[in-house]
């Protein structure tokens, strides 16, 4: 069984070479989200979940070069954001500026939010 501490980073930007391997470029199919994976070395039943959330315009490939600095026992993954904004480039709901205050679309932030709990829920069944 995974651990139960999930561990979630909501990082915007990290600008470091793309370290990619080992990992798993996988899309789930409920959800339909796509990511990248990192197994964990060792025991993976009761490895620590760590989940990489990108920030808006990037994608799973952002964060997923920190993975060689996360300890080998851990299972990384890293979601890519489910609305697509241009080439390479996602967000998880859309965000204006109006009246110099920011304005997200709650709707579709709510819609993404249940998609990634789904997506960590059949993650951790999945590897546990």
């Amino acid at each position: 069984m995974i651990n139960k501490s999930i561990l979630f980073a909501l990082l915007i930007s990290v600008f470091l070479a793309p370290i990619l391997s080992p990992m798993i470029a996988q899309t789930q199919n409920d959800t339909k989200l796509e990511y990248l994976m990192r197994l964990p070395k060792g025991d993976s039943q009761h490895a620590p979940l760590l989940v990489l959330l990108h920030g808006y315009g990037s994608n799973e490939q952002d964060l997923f070069s920190l993975s060689p600095h996360i300890p080998e026992h851990w299972l990384v993954v890293s979601v890519r954001a489910p609305h697509r904004m241009g080439n390479n480039s996602y967000k998880w709901y859309n965000v204006a500026m109006e009246a110099g205050k920011i304005k997200i679309d709650a709707q579709q932030e709510e819609q993404s939010r249940i998609v990634l709990g789904r997506f960590v829920a059949g993650i951790i069944e999945k590897y546990s």
